[in-house]
C-alpha cells in the first residue's frame, strides 16, 4: 500500500515534564499531505471512486443521502450514497451546547529551519506545552495554550508565539528555533458529538471524537473508529434489524474512548505540579471528572453480560465476561 511506504521510520521522543527530562517512547513522523494523497491512490486502486472537490449542501434521510459536490474536474455534480460518512475531522459541523468538551485549547503552528537528526520533543512550560518535531527536512513547533477568553488577532500572532518562545528551556536546547512562514492556528480541544449514528449516517475519527493532542493518539483512535464503523455500517445496510444494536456497539465504544483518553489526559496535566495554580494547568487537572482512568484489575468481581460484538464483519449480541479493567467486554473467551 502507498500510504504505509508515506510513513517514515520511527524517532526518539523526548519529554520534559513534571521536572523531568527523558527519551520515553518512540513516535513515527508523518507529512499528512503525502499520507493523505497516498490513501487516496490506495482506495482508488482498491476500486473506490474518489472526486476532488468541495461538499455543498448535504439532504440525509432513510434512504441515504444526496450530496451536491463542486468537483475539481467536472463542475457541480449531485452524488447519491446509501451511506454518508463524515470524515471532515474538526472542520464537521457540531452542535456546540451538545457533547463532550473539554478546556478550550487553540495549537499555534510555525515552521522551523529545520536542524539536527529528526526527532521530537514535548515541553511543558507556565501557560501551556509544545511539541517539537522535526523529519530532518522539515520542522514544525506547536504551542498548545488555553484559549477560553480568545487569542491575539491574526497580525499578533506571530509575536505572541515568540512571546511563547521565550518561556521553552528544553526545545531551545534540543532544537534552535529559527522561524519561517506565518503562525497557523488550530483549534485543539477536546471534543465528542452526540449524534455519532443517525439513521444513514456516521460520523468517524476527529469529526466523532476529537481527542487531547497530548495523547499523541489521533491517528490510532481514528484508524480504530474506521475498523468499528465499517462493522457499523455494514450491519444497518445489510441487517437493518440490527441497526439499533450496531447504533449502540459504535456509540457506547466511542463514549468509552472519549472518557478513557480525557481521563488519561487529566492525569498527565496532574503530573506537572509546578504551575497547578495557573488556569492552563488547573482547568485541565480537574477535567473531565475525578473518575480513575482504569479501574484496579479485580476491583469487582466478574460478570456474564450480552452486548454487541463484531462477528465475521457484523454486529451481533453475544455473552461477554465483563470484568473492571474491561467494561465493554471480553469475547470471544476460550476454556
Amino acid at each position: 500500500a502507498q500510504a504505509s511506504s508515506a510513513v517514515d521510520m520511527p524517532v526518539r521522543q523526548r519529554a520534559h515534564w513534571a521536572g523531568e527530562t527523558g527519551d520515553y517512547n518512540q513516535e513515527f513522523i508523518v507529512s499528512r499531505d503525502a499520507f493523505d494523497t497516498a490513501l487516496i491512490e490506495d482506495a482508488r486502486s482498491a476500486g473506490v471512486l474518489c472526486i476532488a472537490g468541495q461538499c455543498g449542501t448535504i439532504q440525509l434521510d432513510d434512504t441515504g443521502a444526496i450530496l451536491d459536490v463542486n468537483a475539481v474536474d467536472n463542475g457541480t455534480r449531485q452524488v447519491k450514497a446509501r451511506f454518508f460518512v463524515d470524515a471532515r475531522g474538526r472542520a464537521a459541523p457540531r452542535v456546540r451546547s451538545q457533547g463532550l468538551r473539554g478546556p478550550e485549547t487553540t495549537g499555534l503552528i510555525r515552521e522551523v529551519v529545520a536542524a539536527g537528526a529528526p526527532g521530537t520533543m514535548i515541553e511543558s512550560f507556565c501557560n501551556g506545552w509544545a511539541w517539537f518535531v522535526s523529519s530532518g527536512s522539515q520542522a514544525f513547533l506547536q504551542i498548545f495554550v488555553d484559549s477560553t477568553k480568545g487569542l491575539p488577532k491574526r497580525d499578533s500572532l506571530a509575536d505572541h508565539h515568540e512571546q511563547l518562545c521565550g518561556q521553552l528551556k528544553h526545545i531551545p536546547q534540543f532544537a534552535e528555533l529559527s522561524f519561517t512562514g506565518p503562525v497557523i492556528s488550530r483549534n485543539a480541544t477536546n471534543l465528542m458529538s452526540t449524534d455519532l449514528v443517525t439513521g444513514r449516517s456516521l460520523r468517524v475519527g476527529d469529526a466523532a471524537v476529537a481527542l487531547d493532542p497530548l495523547s499523541g493518539h489521533g491517528m490510532f483512535a481514528a484508524f480504530g473508529s474506521a475498523l468499528a464503523a465499517s462493522a457499523t455500517i455494514n450491519t444497518i445496510l445489510r441487517q437493518p434489524c440490527n441497526s439499533g444494536l450496531a447504533q449502540r456497539f459504535y456509540t457506547d465504544r466511542a463514549t468509552h474512548a472519549a472518557m478513557r483518553n480525557a481521563r488519561i489526559g487529566r492525569d498527565f496535566y496532574r503530573l506537572e505540579t509546578g504551575w497547578q495554580d495557573q488556569h492552563f494547568w488547573r482547568a485541565r487537572s480537574v477535567w473531565p471528572d475525578d473518575e480513575p482512568a482504569h479501574e484496579p484489575a479485580g476491583s469487582q468481581p466478574p460478570r456474564i453480560e450480552n452486548m454487541p460484538v463484531v462477528a465475521n464483519g457484523l454486529i451481533t449480541q453475544q455473552a461477554v465476561v465483563v470484568t473492571a479493567d474491561h467494561p465493554r467486554g471480553v469475547w470471544p473467551v476460550s476454556y
